[in-house]
């Protein structure tokens, strides 16, 4: 496929995108995007978008942000719960006390324990 039909069916993406509240991200062609940065050994992570992303409109960049965050929250679920279980999953305590002593683990680390923690175990 040449970039010229490339970009129409893109542009022909947006226009249907704006259009519609939840668009099928399976049809689309997604690209990497430099500008998040991570120190594993510190834990430690930046974000610094390229001129390219900060030029688009700001509708697009709304979009696309969106789209990160389901991501991001979905990677932060279950980085909660690896934490649950590297922390309180294997001890014998009843599930309620465990989730208590999670969320203050959670406090520890500056996190906010999600009320549906029992359902993310499940689900992860």
């Amino acid at each position: 496929m040449n970039r010229s039909s490339l970009r129409n069916r893109t542009s022909a993406r947006r226009s249907t995108a704006s259009e519609t509240p939840v668009r099928e991200l399976s049809e689309a062609l997604q690209l990497p995007v430099d500008g998040l940065f991570s120190d594993f050994s510190a834990g430690a992570g930046s974000v610094h978008l390229p001129d390219e992303f900060v030029q688009l409109s700001g509708s697009l960049q709304l979009s696309i942000v969106r789209d990160w965050l389901r991501g991001f929250e979905a990677a932060r679920e279950r980085a909660l719960v690896s934490l649950f279980r590297e922390t309180v999953g294997n001890s014998r305590l009843p599930l309620p006390e465990k989730l208590e002593r999670f969320r203050e683990i959670c406090g520890q680390h500056g996190e906010s324990c999600p009320s549906g923690m029992a359902r993310l175990l499940q689900q992860y």
